[in-house]
């Protein structure tokens, strides 16, 4: 061979490494871009799941420790219609012992409910029920039942109505015995279940009105809250609220990863016990 061509020879050789290092650069940056991505996507799956798992536990902390909260205050008030007997003196006596009985159990108001839905006020502020139907359905059929109501000042208060059979000043027979507290002591004791996060719990009605708010809020009404806050993502905010109100109108709970305001963040929903009520957790991230 001569010197011309072991020089072609050398400069075929000196391409084809060339070449092949440039494919086996390319190479690498495509294994290492499809790395990177498949190890986002995993990353961000990772992230939801332990999320979803982690708001899924703690929805069930608040439900457990609201049920608590509703059955101590039932159990206060069941105790009193226990010790209390409808044939303990005339009318003034048994509502005098009615009341002793539970303002020393530290309830804020107390009436007798008659069969037709009338209350007697023995003490405390009158109220009335934002869903009065539910709440005495419940009662006539012989169940304890948790609602709602405003008093005459204005202020919410969550009721307490366990079945009693005292008699009423206006010489009826009640059907229950309704106790009441503020309904910041509801708000008060979940908020203690709140770890140091940046997380939101409310609890609505399946219409997405609120029965108890986060602290600070001024909105009626949880859709009306998401649709203010999120005012450049519309459509995306309307379609979620009509998926969650629909979930809960089916008596279901709701899950979902939100996508708004460049933010991402876990919405649960859990149904709460002696009520139609629903927690609602809100976990950004």
């Amino acid at each position: 061979m001569d010197h011309n061509e072991k020089k072609h020879v050398k400069i075929g050789e000196t391409k084809f490494l060339m070449g092949s290092f440039v494919l086996l650069i390319c190479f690498s940056v495509a294994v290492f871009a499809f790395l990177g991505s498949y190890m986002g996507r995993e990353s961000e799956r990772t992230i939801d799941n332990l999320g979803n798992m982690y708001m899924s536990s703690m929805g069930e902390r608040i439900s457990q420790h609201f049920e608590t909260i509703i059955n101590l205050r039932l159990e206060q008030a069941e105790t009193v219609v226990t010790v209390v007997s409808p044939d303990g003196g005339d009318t003034a006596q048994i509502h005098e012992e009615l009341i002793y009985r539970t303002e020393v159990r530290d309830f804020d108001s107390l009436a007798l409910c008659s069969e037709s839905g009338e209350f007697e006020t023995l003490y405390g502020e009158e109220a009335v029920l934002v869903d009065p139907e539910s709440f005495m359905g419940s009662l006539r059929e012989g169940k304890n039942k948790v609602a709602v109501a405003a008093n005459s000042s204005g202020e919410q208060v969550v009721l307490f109505g366990v079945i009693a059979d005292y008699p009423m000043s206006s010489g009826e027979r009640s059907i229950a015995m309704v106790a009441g507290v503020p309904a910041q002591y509801i708000s008060d004791e979940l908020a203690l279940e709140k770890e140091d996060i940046e997380m939101y719990a409310h609890i609505i009605r399946e219409d997405g009105t609120f029965v108890i708010r986060d602290t600070g809020m001024e909105y009626a009404d949880y859709p009306s809250y998401v649709r203010g806050i999120y005012k450049d993502d519309a459509d995306s905010v309307d379609a979620y609220i009509e998926d969650l109100l629909r979930t809960l109108k089916e008596g279901r709970d709701y899950f979902a990863i939100l996508e708004f305001d460049g933010g991402r963040q876990q919405v649960i929903t859990v149904s709460l016990p002696y009520s139609e009520w629903n927690l609602v957790i809100v976990l950004p991230f």
